[in-house]
This record gives C-alpha cells, structure tokens and sequence, in this order.
C-alpha cells in the first residue's frame, strides 16, 4: 500500500525536481539571485540555507519553484514579489518552528537590493535562457533515463530475418496454421530477405490471398493467407488502411557501449518527442479525441504498473513523461515556460509588456490549465484504462470491428525505430 503512493511521488518528484533545477542552475550561471529553491509546495517541513540560497522540501510534493530576486510577476495577481515579503514568509515560518540559520544581515539586504542580479533587470538572452532551461532539463532527462536504461539491460532490436516471433489469437495467421519461429522464405514467389519487407509486402498488398513459402523445422511448406484490412490510427489521429495477417517479429538484445547507450538516448528522445508533438497537434485539431487528454490520477496509477513490471519499463515511462511535461511547459500559454517565452518574443519585437497586461495574460492561462486539469480528471476517473491500450480485433473472432491504434513505441528504446513491428 506504501508503495503504491511513494513510487508515483518519487517518479513526479525526480521529473519537477530536475525541471526546476534547470531554471535554478542556469539562474546562477546567468548571475540571477536565488532566494529559494523548493522541492513541493506549501509548508516547509525541513530547511536550510547554504550561502544566499534557502533550499527546502515542502509538505505537497506534487510541484517546486524557484524564487529568483526580482522574478517575473506571480502567476495569479501579477504582482512582484519583494525582497521584504520572501523576508516575511520566512519570518512566519520560523514562527511554525522553522529556522533560518542567520538572521537577514547587511549583507542578506544589499543581496536583495542589488539590481544587478535581479531576473527582470537582466537581458532578453539571459531571461530566456533561464525559462528555457527547465523544459530542457526534462528533455535531458529523457535521453539519461534511457541511456541508463539501454546500459544495464541493453539495447533492444527487431531481428532482420523474418522469422515470426508471436501469432495472435484469433488472426488469419493462426487461422492459416502459420507458427511461432516459422521462417518465412517467400510470399507469392517473390523472396523475403528481412523481416521489413514481410511486413511491407503485407501491409502494401491488395489483401487478397497470399501464399508464404516458409521453413518449419528444416521443411518447406506453403502456407495460404488471407490478410485483413485495418484501419491504423497515427499518432496524430489520423488513420491509414493496411492490411495485417497477425504476426510480430522477434526482438533481440545486444549489449553495447556508453557512447552508443547515450546515442540511443538521443534518438529515443527525438522520436518520442516528435511522436508528443504530433499527438498534441492532433488533439488541437480534433483529430485525436479530448477523451483521450490523460491527467494526473492515469500518470499515478501507470507509473505503480509499470515500477510491477521492473526497472527498465519504469525508467522508460518516465522518460516519456519527462519529454512530454518538457513539451507541455513549451506551449505559448501563460503561466506556462513557453507563455514567458512568447512575453520575450513579443517584448524583442514590441517593447515591454505592460504589469496589467502580463497579469490578465496569466489570469486567463490559469483558468485554461485549470479547466484542463479538471477535464482530464474526469477523464481518469470515468474512463477504463484499457481504453488507452492499442486494440486489434480480427473478422475470424466474429466481434465488431474498431479502428485500431498505431502500436507505440515509447515503452521501449528500439534502435532502428522500427514502425514495421506487427504485420
């Protein structure tokens, strides 16, 4: 029961924790006074103060922020926040048992009234920059998981020769008599050298009848074939008609250097990135339907199945997740990295923003994340989990058809990135 709560808030935990160490560290790079440096929000339950900086672990774990000497303005009233108020709280939580090791010096007041280090005062480079940085971090952090990943376990590949590795049930493969490690020689007289043009030959075909000449247990034999059509849902919601008889290929293992673990990191991000954007583009074009939008309560639940599974489907649901709050934090809306980033842009281009202006512009990103936030909870709550998993069904099984879903590859760092993987 421990498990269940701890293991989601530690997954959270690392994700936000490395966000917000992006902007803090480039923050310093930058020479941007940090003030404060949470892990959680609301109540501070331990504390301390290393040099300039109070860093803490607050009661909520679900969050963190950094407080910068002149930040940009709060996110709800679009006020900025004063060195005399950061003073204030603290002094109110010293009240509640919580202790600044020193108290506000001369030195702690010039700190705070050196414009100079202050966020607002530095140049549009700088503050950019600073924004940027946490989204970032996540994706770095997607590319660490998986090479972490690739490096104990190994990097996982489809075998090129086309043997079948796995029959489904219910398929016209099965239907056919065809069988696992069956190597398959031709199709229709025309040679198969590798387990790609298997599965192109057949996806491509007219889905009429197909002969494959295959090699079971050292014997030739013909094996008859009717491919069916299935409508395949891309990430970006739209569909494609290809033809599958029900066969998967075989996956290998092969142990393989740093340089090699960090290159499939790289591409496994890239991917996995693209692959957010599309499916985030599909959602805002109707393409994908809303009642797929998952929220926090999914991301909870999904993270305990999959740390039952093990480490390595662990670390690379988190990987997916950190590329996708990264590629969240990006979009132009207020509140969010990317609406600050967008302020910039308009600012390069226009001239400052006004406080008034800045503050309705985060008023109104507030409420859409809210509203967001809450539909997706719904979404969580009312909807089945198996939902979300890709479904194929075939005519032999004499069930309804439905359109099925592209099968995904973010669960795994495939090398070749292979989306020839079922046929």
């Amino acid at each position: 029961m421990i498990s269940t709560i701890v293991v989601p808030l530690i997954v959270l935990g690392v994700l936000i924790v490395v966000h917000e160490f992006g902007h803090f560290i480039v923050a310093k790079w930058c020479g941007v006074g940090v003030v404060k440096f949470s892990v959680g929000f609301g109540p501070a339950i331990w504390k301390r103060r290393i040099g300039e900086t109070i860093y803490q672990v607050s009661l909520i774990p679900l969050g963190g922020f950094v407080r910068m000497l002149g930040d940009m303005p709060d996110m709800i009233t679009g006020e900025q926040a004063t060195d005399q108020q950061v003073r204030e709280e603290d002094d109110e939580e010293e009240a509640e048992g919580f202790h600044v090791e020193e108290e506000w010096s001369e030195a702690d007041r010039a700190f705070f009234e050196d414009r100079s280090r202050w966020f607002l005062e530095k140049g549009l480079w700088a503050r950019s920059a600073i924004v940027a940085a946490g989204p970032f971090f996540n994706f770095f952090l997607a590319i660490a998981l998986i090479f972490l990943s690739v490096a104990i376990y190994g990097e996982e590949y489809v075998e090129q020769e086309p043997t079948i590795g796995t029959v489904m049930q219910g398929s016209p493969a099965e239907g056919g008599g065809l069988l696992t490690d069956d190597l398959v020689q031709t199709i229709d007289g025309e040679v198969i050298t590798d387990w790609k043009m298997l599965a192109t030959t057949i996806r491509n075909g007219s889905g009429a009848e197909i002969t494959l000449g295959v090699v079971r247990g050292g014997e030739k034999m013909d094996i008859k074939v009717v491919p069916e059509a299935k409508q395949l849902r891309k990430p970006s919601g739209e569909y494609e008609t290809v033809h599958m008889i029900g066969i998967g290929p075989n996956y290998g293992t092969r142990e393989v250097g740093m340089m090699r673990a960090l290159e499939v990191g790289a591409l496994w991000t890239w991917r996995a990135t693209d692959r957010t954007v599309v499916g985030l583009w599909g959602l805002l074009t109707g393409q994908v339907s809303p009642k797929e939008l998952a929220g926090p309560l999914f991301i909870l639940g999904e993270a305990n199945r999959q740390a039952k599974k093990g480490l390595q489907d662990l670390l690379s649901f988190m990987a997916v997740l950190s590329v996708s709050l990264a590629v969240l934090n990006l979009l132009p809306i207020p509140v969010l990295d990317g609406g600050h980033l967008l302020f910039f842009l308009i600012e390069a281009l226009a001239g400052p923003i006004s406080v008034r202006k800045r503050e309705l512009a985060q008023q109104v990103g507030m409420v859409l994340l809210l509203c967001l936030m809450v539909f997706a909870i719904h979404n969580d709550i009312f909807r089945d989990s198996a939902d979300l998993q890709p479904k194929v069904e075939w005519d032999s099984q004499k069930q309804k058809e439905k359109p099925a879903e592209e099968p995904k590859q973010e669960a795994s760092p495939d090398s070749n990135g292979s989306e020839e993987g079922g046929s």
